[in-house]
């Protein structure tokens, strides 16, 4: 008799961090239930914030493959199956939103054929409007350089202009196909980011009235959207290549105000290219109550005009706390810092 494996997929900025610590801190609860939580590295290290996307090939050779269509592929899939397999318990919980990149079917039946071998896999998805999604994850592309920067080509603006590979990541009935090809459709949980129809309005506790129905567990929030400024200077110290230490220092000192939005009629307009084929993922899943869009259509969070532009009064505050989060470095920290590196990279050299 084969194990259980819920994979959760994401999609990121669908409460998934949230999801992960949750994992992490209820770990013991669900083994005390028969279910294994796998937050292990590909060395065997400890995952801290439960965040499995070691198992993804996403360093930063690699996400052009992004732009490309070619998108990430899974670090040693058979490897990761026979580490999940060696898990205590019947039913295991692994969670990644880096597998969301995955955009080859073939990569992804390389996986399923891994994982079948030990495990039914219940593959979980959480989707989120579009517009809401972007403007959300391009905020997440300012903390880092990281894939969502590189994607969506950050350049300041909170709703960046469409480009046709943005549906290789956005177009959910596209993704849900590729995964329901190689895991079958009846295996394809499908859960809808929005509060009135999450279990309890909350999206952990609907991620474990999945995993774990009747258990009881404690929500929480974390890596929540940064604001105007945070986000706006963000993507200018990603665009400097300005040294990491220095660039978290003036981080920390960056106001986390007004939220950066574009237009009510530019959201839509944006939004307005998934609507065909959300209605098309909907009449697969019955994802809503008709056959009509799975989303709402309230738009009332954006107002006529943007709000991700500087005015000379927000660029000037933004410049004042640039200058003054530098007066506060500490000199011995930054060369203990810069010391690190250094050892780092002779260390390098020397394996």
């Amino acid at each position: 008799m084969k194990k259980k494996l819920h994979l959760h997929i994401g999609s990121h900025k669908t409460g998934t961090s949230s999801i992960q610590v949750a994992l992490v801190n209820h770990k013991e609860k669900l083994k005390e239930n028969g279910i294994s939580f796998f937050n292990k590295t590909p060395k065997g290290n400890i995952i801290l914030n439960g965040n499995a996307g070691f198992w993804i090939n996403r360093s930063i050779d690699q996400y052009d493959n992004l732009i490309n269509g070619n998108g990430f592929t899974v670090h040693k899939a058979k490897k990761l199956a026979n580490e999940l397999n060696k898990t205590s318990c019947n039913t295991v919980v692994m969670s990644a939103e880096a597998f969301s990149w995955i955009f080859g079917g073939d990569h992804i039946s390389e996986l399923k054929l891994a994982l079948a071998q030990y495990f039914d896999v219940n593959i979980i998805l959480y989707i989120r409007r579009q517009d809401q999604l972007v403007i959300s994850h391009v905020q997440q592309g300012s903390k880092n350089i990281n894939p969502a920067f590189n994607f969506y080509s950050c350049s300041g603006e909170a709703l960046p202009k469409y480009k046709s590979y943005y549906d290789d990541y956005l177009d959910f009935n596209k993704k849900t196909l590729l995964w329901e090809s190689a895991f079958g459709k009846e295996n394809i949980t499908i859960r809808i980011m929005d509060k009135r129809l999450l279990y309890k309005s909350d999206v952990v506790l609907d991620f474990f009235n999945i995993i774990a129905p009747g258990l009881t567990v404690d929500s929480i929030r974390v890596n929540e959207s940064h604001g105007f400024e945070k986000t706006k200077v963000g993507h200018l110290i990603n665009k400097s290549g300005v040294d990491k230490f220095f660039g978290n220092k003036i981080r920390l000192n960056l106001s986390n105000g007004k939220k950066a939005l574009p237009s009510r009629l530019d959201a839509q307009q944006f939004y307005a290219r998934y609507v065909k084929s959300n209605i098309e993922l909907n009449k697969r899943y019955h994802l809503s109550h008709s056959d009509n869009d799975i989303f709402n259509n309230d738009f009332s969070n954006y107002g006529e005009n943007r709000t991700d532009l500087w005015d000379e009064d927000s660029a000037n505050q933004a410049i004042i706390n640039v200058i003054t989060s530098l007066d506060k470095i500490p000199v011995k920290a930054f060369l203990l810092f810069r010391l690190k590196i250094f050892i780092k990279q002779i260390l390098r050299k020397s394996m």
